[in-house]
């Protein structure tokens, strides 16, 4: 019998390369792979990185817009509750840039029983103006008001309603990119002595 073991010799499928020691050590074929998938991994990561801080500003922006509107209607329709009629000569109605001027019966000043609270347009702003108080913004100062209508609605012969729409756009964009700004319209609307 012939013996094979003998005749054939078996080396290791490990090529020849000085060994400095080491026991392994990769191939530059494999550093390339490594560094290419590394590479993918961490640019997804910074793409989704980037893309939650831009909507985390956005969602922000649009959290400030729809605040900004929702106190500036609860105030509104506060005031017109409370109020006993609508001043008309001074009210500007289905208007863009609409006015509201209210009669209250109750008055900050002693020698007076009764006292005007007026809603407009101030700037970019939608402001309240108390009789003898000064001018308060209910806006905030990032949001432009780009329309004011009120509507006078009568719903009988001695019950009044006033209806109120406004839009509001935030002042800057997120992040700085243009036409990616917040926009919001409401509407509502309030009788008037309710309370």
């Amino acid at each position: 019998m012939i013996n094979f073991e003998k005749k054939i010799n078996f080396k290791s499928s490990r090529r020849s390369t000085p060994n400095f020691g080491l026991a392994w050590g990769f191939t530059l074929m494999e550093i390339v792979v490594y560094v290419g998938v590394f590479s993918i991994i961490l640019g997804s990561l910074a793409f989704f990185a980037f893309w939650a801080l831009r909507a985390g500003a956005k969602a922000k922006t649009e959290t400030e817009v729809l605040n900004s509107g929702r106190r500036a209607m609860e105030i509104m329709t506060y005031e017109i509750k409370k109020s006993k009629s609508v001043y008309d000569p001074t009210s500007i109605f289905d208007s863009g840039a609409g006015q509201l001027s209210l009669e209250q019966e109750t008055s900050l000043l002693p020698q007076e029983n009764r006292t005007f609270v007026d809603f407009f347009r101030c700037g970019q702003a939608l402001c309240l103006k108390r009789e003898s108080q000064s001018l308060v913004a209910l806006t905030s100062a990032n949001v432009n008001l780009t329309n004011l209508n009120f509507s006078k609605i009568s719903n009988s012969a001695t019950s009044t309603s006033v209806q109120i729409k406004i839009n509001l756009e935030s002042t800057r964009s997120p992040w700085g990119q243009e036409g990616i700004k917040s926009k919001i319209q409401l509407q509502t609307s309030a009788n008037l002595n309710a309370y």
